[in-house]
């Protein structure tokens, strides 16, 4: 592959972990809705009526009765100073309720008690309701009053009352009676913003009873009712309930602490398992990430640490919908961006350019304010999505808008300010200019920034022993050099990596190490079997490290790996045919085709293998016409499927028959058509091994 496979986890954990998360003030706002009154019937909304509070300003309700105060100094608890509430024809009904509003304090889930309410009433409904409750009240006065002067009256008949002391008692019984009744307003008032509907039944009964002036029987329902006794059980009650709150607050509290800390412990876990190496170790380490996440799925780092454990297992599908999934749910700006981050890699990693591309252009808009601000550490820790947005449109062969992102990469990266933090971003930016070069035919510079890469690599091993970016950066190395025609110093690369691959394998002892070993294995043959370089494909093919490690994952029963071992045979066939090896290459290769037939996602490889295969079987035999008749049923499905998909891989196959094509007509002294046969391959070609082969056929000629 042409670029390297991941990021380093331990490198992020250092840079990343223990910042702390940013917070942001805005101007506190209340919101606000305005009902109308209709006694035990439900309030409904009441649109048109201004609100105006002191550092607000002023808000008008809307048909649905709500309104905002966007408050510009005050914050969540301040008290709200109401200066006005009006509507005409209307009086605010819930005036106490008002007087000691605060601004409220958002808490997840509370919109509705967050929520200020007004209530509003027609003048003339609460002027109604007043009249009402001081006619009775009056009525029921003057016969408190009557009856406390007949009992006056009585005494001073039976001679027990004096003249002058019965006239002293009815002058204070009247003014206590015109006492009372000036009084009178502030009950009455009170009473009448009585809101039926919010009240019980037992209440609102109380209430019609005083409407018809039956004090007493009003009265006996709350004694009935036991209140303050009530009351003092309920406070009993809550002071219970806060005292085992506070024990449950703080049992939460400590439960939350050893959490974090078996998390730690779980990830020294994880680190030791993979430090000790072996396969099962590896699987276990696997499982702990996947059941720290099940024990809390709202957990973003526990998602983001699994999500990486299943793109090392190769799982992209499952860490795919994974990621999308917490991302649309994770509300922490900063877990957004580091799972998308984790998502984006991932993508590259899986050469999904265009995914990657739209990714890391996301990722940027939400970590950049973070960079900003608290996270500064992040501005080199984090990749630059224009690496993503190169590949992607050096892929889509759109090389002009190619050319000002790379010269802006190059600009920025200057190997001279190496830092620990920066090192492998600057492996992966030469890497990518890597590509662009190679892509653009600047072979010279294509070497030297694959090289650079391959250096820095090295070096990056030294810090980092368990990461393998030194191997991939020789893998890179010889792609380049057999690009620029520098087979000799290809060769060189190719011999190096040979020997680091099997020394990384001996180390980790591990499945895992060995399919990395086939993967590398796999794409340095496959570029030399496409390059021409038969006898430098088959000398990897049959070297002790590459044998061993493909019996070891032949073994296996992972998919991906079966395909993988299956193709390596089928250029094994390639080669042998290139070694004139005729009848043992048909046989071997025939089974190697049979047998990716039968796994999954390669149905349909083998309706081009096969017929690429046999025209160059019947080439080998000088049988022209039967080799372009197999040649062409290729080309005819890979063109079918490149125009249906689009997909990269599709036109590198097509690119592919096309170059056979044309070495068959040069077989066969057509040269008219073997040009012909070139220039469609070059129409086609994305910039990968294709322009290596069609360099070699050019050569020929």
């Amino acid at each position: 592959m042409r670029f390297f496979a991941s990021y380093i986890q331990g490198l992020w954990c250092a840079l990343l972990l223990g910042i702390p998360a940013v917070m942001s003030h805005a101007q506190s706002m209340q919101r606000g809705e305005v009902l109308e009154y209709h006694g035990t019937d439900p309030k409904t909304p009441l649109a048109g009526v201004s609100v105006v509070a002191s550092n607000a300003g002023a808000a008008v309700s809307d048909a649905e009765g709500q309104f905002n105060l966007q408050f510009r100094t005050l914050h969540a608890g301040d008290a709200i100073q109401f200066r006005r509430v009006e509507r005409a024809g209307y009086e605010v009904m819930n005036s106490e309720a008002l007087e000691v509003a605060r601004i409220a304090r958002p808490e997840a889930g509370a919109e509705a008690a967050a929520t200020l309410r007004i209530v509003m009433v027609p003048r003339a409904t609460l002027q109604r309701l007043r009249d009402g409750y001081r006619s009775v009240t009056e009525q029921r006065y003057e016969q408190q009053l009557q009856r406390a002067e007949a009992q006056l009256d009585s005494l001073r008949q039976a001679g027990r009352l004096a003249e002058e002391q019965y006239n002293a008692r009815i002058n204070a019984l009247e003014e206590a009676h015109e006492e009372k009744l000036s009084q009178l307003d502030t009950y009455i008032d009170k009473f009448a913003r009585i809101d039926l509907s919010d009240i019980s039944q037992d209440e609102q009964r109380i209430v019609a009873l005083v409407q018809e002036g039956r004090f007493e029987e009003a009265l006996q329902i709350y004694e009935d009712q036991h209140l303050s006794e009530r009351l003092q059980l309920n406070r009993a009650d809550v002071a219970q309930l806060t005292a085992i709150r506070d024990q449950l607050a703080e049992a939460a509290r400590q439960k939350a602490i050893e959490n974090e800390r078996l998390r730690q412990s779980i990830d020294r876990q994880v680190t030791l398992l993979c430090m000790a190496g072996g396969e099962d170790n590896l699987q276990r380490a696997h499982q702990l990430l996947h059941q720290t996440y099940l024990a809390d799925t709202t957990y973003w780092q526990a998602r983001r640490e699994y999500a990486f454990s299943l793109r090392n297992h190769g799982m992209y599908a499952e860490m795919e919908a994974l990621l999308r999934a917490g991302i649309q749910t994770e509300a922490d700006a900063y877990g957004r961006g580091m799972m998308s981050m984790e998502l984006m890699m991932g993508y590259w990693q899986w050469e999904k350019y265009e995914a990657a591309y739209r990714t890391a252009q996301w990722t940027d808009s939400v970590m950049t304010p973070l960079q900003q601000s608290n996270y500064a550490v992040l501005s080199r820790a984090l990749p630059s999505w224009s690496e993503y947005k190169l590949l992607y449109l050096l892929r889509e062969g759109r090389l002009q808008e190619c050319q000002p992102i790379a010269e802006r990469l190059e600009a920025q990266w200057s190997p001279d300010t190496l830092s620990a933090s920066s090192l492998y971003d600057y492996i992966s930016v030469a890497s990518v200019l890597s590509d662009y070069y190679s892509g653009v035919g600047q072979n010279d510079r294509a070497v030297w920034c694959a090289e650079q890469s391959m250096y820095l690599g090295t070096y990056f091993e030294r810090l980092m022993p368990w990461e393998t970016v030194a191997i991939d950066a020789y893998v890179n190395v010889c792609y380049t050099l057999m690009a620029a025609g520098r087979m000799d110093e290809a060769w060189r690369a190719v011999r190096r990596s040979v020997p680091l691959i099997a020394d990384r394998v001996a180390k980790a002892g591990t499945i895992s190490a060995y399919e990395f070993a086939v993967n590398s294995y796999y794409v340095m043959a496959e570029a030399l079997v496409a390059g021409g370089q038969y006898v430098l494909a088959d000398s990897i093919m049959q070297s002790a490290p590459a044998r061993t490690a493909f019996d070891k994952v032949a073994e296996t029963e992972k998919p991906l790996m079966q395909m993988v071992v299956a193709f390596y045979h089928y250029y094994e066939a390639r080669v042998w045919l290139a070694k004139g090896l005729e009848e043992e290459a048909e046989r071997y290769g025939l089974a190697s085709l049979n047998r990716l037939a039968t796994l999954p996602d390669c149905e349909g490889v083998t309706e081009y293998l096969l017929p690429d295969f046999m025209a160059r079987i019947h080439l080998s035999h000088d049988e022209y016409d039967e080799a372009i008749e197999q040649c062409q049923q290729a080309i005819a499905v890979n063109k079918a499927a490149w125009q249906e998909t689009q997909d990269e891989w599709e036109a590198d196959n097509l690119c592919r028959s096309y170059i056979l094509l044309a070495e068959i007509y040069q077989a066969a002294g057509r040269k008219g058509k073997c040009t012909k046969a070139l220039k469609q391959a070059k129409a086609v070609a994305p910039f990968e091994c294709n322009r290596i082969a069609i360099a070699a056929v050019e050569a020929a000629q």
